[in-house]
């Protein structure tokens, strides 16, 4: 069964009211009001509204996410730091994204690596 929402107004309790917002003094305020009503609203606001500045709503930062890596990005910078390993000439920054391709550099080091400790540890068992 369907339901049906009647909106009375706030002020007289009249019928076929519509909810009205509106901000004064840094506070929004709320209420529900039918045509007649909202007319007087508008027009004891109109001269002030036709004077001031309107400010739109600022949009809404969107908070960084954390990436996760399947590598350590401060183990790269170091890494990258001992090697001397360059991105375009110049060295790896302490900040920011890593590019990848010092990021390729650095897992194929740490494959080698591991590579040799265990033929290291195949000759000395």
């Amino acid at each position: 069964m369907a339901q049906r929402i009647i909106r009375t107004d706030d002020l007289d309790g009249s019928d076929n009211a519509s909810e009205v917002v509106f901000s004064f003094d840094g506070v929004t305020y709320r209420i529900d009001l039918a045509p007649h009503n909202y007319a007087k609203l508008k027009s004891a606001l109109t001269p002030y509204m036709e004077k001031a500045t309107n400010d739109k709503p600022k949009p809404e930062l969107k908070a960084k996410v954390a990436t996760e890596h399947d590598y350590d990005p401060a183990a790269v910078r170091l890494w990258a730091a001992e090697t001397g390993a360059t991105w375009k000439g110049r060295p790896v920054s302490s900040k920011g994204r890593v590019p990848q391709q010092i990021v390729d550099e650095y897992k194929k080091a740490m494959a080698n690596a591991a590579e040799a400790d265990k033929a290291r540890d195949a000759l000395w068992s």
